[in-house]
């Protein structure tokens, strides 16, 4: 992941906006083994996960923040036929989105 953050100046509340982009490759292409013992994959591996996220920090003293994050978790994959990309056809499927509340400690 990639994040950006900029502080909001303000004297009593000095917010912190974070954002983020990211991709995620499949660690291990799916599939099954066969009764000779052998791994037969499925599918492609043209398949990745991206995961976009945003939020907010608030400082509560110097070294400690309380952090809230949204974030999206998609897959990304072209079309690919016959060894080529057909038309720049890329698409992005949904796959899950998480909110999250907690501490930040910075030492």
């Amino acid at each position: 992941m990639v994040n950006f953050e900029g502080r909001v100046a303000s004297k009593k509340v000095p917010i912190v906006i974070f954002g983020g982009w990211g991709w995620h490759s499949p660690a291990v292409r799916p599939g099954y083994e066969n009764l000779l013992g052998d791994y037969i994959t499925v599918g492609d591996d043209t398949r990745w996960v991206m995961a976009l996220d945003m939020g907010i920090k608030i400082p509560v003293s110097r070294s400690l923040l309380i952090r809230t994050e949204f974030q999206w978790n998609g897959e990304v994959y072209s079309d690919y036929e016959y060894g080529y990309d057909e038309e720049g056809d890329t698409q992005w499927d949904f796959l899950s989105s998480s909110f999250s509340v907690g501490l930040e400690f910075h030492f």
